[in-house]
């Protein structure tokens, strides 16, 4: 039995369980809940906070998963909430590299980090060298020392850029090293500084170019209990994935089953199941719906038809496919291999009406000047002013200021 149900007997919400939703429906429902259209946030840390976390393995495209969320996308809005410590990049659910806010990292990481050192000290590539737990003591010790004045300003809002000015890259991290007499090769350091995110110790610092840069988490975090951590976790996901299935949800944290579990219960009463095709998923309410005798209002209003035509540009590894374990309602099986491999690369799609349409690429993402373009499906109702409307947008947040 799902952990939802059984909540909801309890709180007598059990004659909303059969509602029924469209393909179509789910599509329109997520691409507003991913804030794809008509988002209400101006900030880049707001969309962030709103979303939970981000994937975000390629900095430079991972920016325009962000600006796209934007109601007006402004690439200088996006460095600046990296420089001044807003957002952080590092490795945390799923023992991946995404972006969270500096107020959601302190809990996020508490949640995540004893499993994903778990996982790393498991990789055959951590256990290639001489990396000895006294070696990863004199390192991490030696990093304190090396970045000790350029402390990260997780959970401080009023973070202003010069607190990252001396946020060193990993080139220079190993020429410290040298200095001190340890090994400073890319099979050394590596491990140090994964393990340093994973405990902690480490968070993204001010981007130096295209180098990215670490620096010390502050010491000043305020960590909630884990069940308001799953709580939290459990809601940021839904209200900003749904409709969504547990299945999704266990694949996005990367906790364990009964976590997860847990987690959707703390929010029973802020879901209601529905069916999606021939998948059981959830979609977030207010908490306070199954008080009503009524249907949630904008479910039963869901409509797709009056709609105008939506195309996006949407960059590699974006929230919109990789936040769900089945992408199915997005991106139909036979054309799976346009968006992404079986080895868990992703690649830029385009999206008409919240369907894998097609792929872009541009040879410089910074200006993005030309970028092409293979519509392998619906090239009719795609339309030439459509997608040259999408590559402006991308065009525009490239070169804003």
């Amino acid at each position: 039995m799902k952990p939802v149900a059984i909540a909801r007997k309890k709180r007598d919400c059990d004659r909303f369980l059969d509602k029924q939703m469209t393909r179509e429906e789910a599509i329109a429902l997520r691409l507003s809940n991913q804030c794809l259209v008509g988002s209400p946030f101006e900030k880049p840390e707001e969309i962030v906070d709103w979303m939970g976390m981000m994937q975000a393995q390629d900095y430079t495209q991972f920016r325009w998963a962000i600006g796209m969320r934007m109601r007006e996308p402004k690439m200088k809005a996006v460095k600046d909430s990296f420089s001044s410590g807003r957002l952080l990049r590092l490795h945390l659910l799923r023992c991946t590299v995404q972006t969270v806010t500096a107020e959601d990292y302190p809990w996020m990481l508490e949640l995540c980090s004893e499993r994903n050192l778990r996982t790393i000290l498991s990789w055959p590539s951590y256990n290639q060298t001489d990396y000895s737990e006294q070696y990863h003591q004199e390192a991490t010790e030696a990093l304190k020392e090396i970045l000790s004045k350029g402390r990260c300003t997780a959970n401080n809002q009023e973070a202003t850029s010069t607190n990252a000015t001396i946020s060193l890259s990993k080139k220079e991290i190993s020429e410290e090293m040298s200095k001190l007499g340890l090994p400073s090769d890319t099979a050394h350091l590596n491990p140090i500084l994964l393990r340093g995110e994973i405990e902690g110790l480490l968070c993204s610092g001010e981007m130096k170019g295209k180098d990215a840069t670490w620096a010390l988490v502050a010491n000043n975090a305020y960590v909630i209990s884990t069940t308001e951590s799953l709580a939290l976790l459990a809601r940021k996901y839904f209200r900003s994935h749904s409709p969504a299935s547990f299945e999704d949800f266990c694949w996005w944290t990367g906790l364990t089953i009964t976590q997860n579990r847990q987690a959707i219960e703390q929010i029973a009463s802020e879901l209601e199941e529905v069916q999606v095709g021939e998948q059981e998923m959830y979609i977030y309410q207010a908490p306070s719906y199954c008080d009503s005798q009524e249907r949630p209002q904008h479910i039963d209003s869901m409509k797709t038809d009056h709609q105008e035509h939506t195309v996006h540009l949407l960059p590699p590894y974006d929230e919109y496919l990789i936040g769900y374990k089945s992408r199915w309602i997005a991106l139909d099986k036979k054309y799976e291999a346009k968006a992404h491999n079986h080895f868990g690369i992703f690649k830029p799609v385009i999206l008409l009406d919240g369907k894998v349409v097609g792929n872009w690429k541009a040879s410089h993402l910074q200006g993005a000047k030309a970028i092409e373009t293979d519509i392998f499906t619906q090239k009719r109702e795609m339309g030439t002013r459509r997608l040259e409307k999408a590559k402006k947008l991308l065009q525009d947040f490239t070169t804003s200021r």
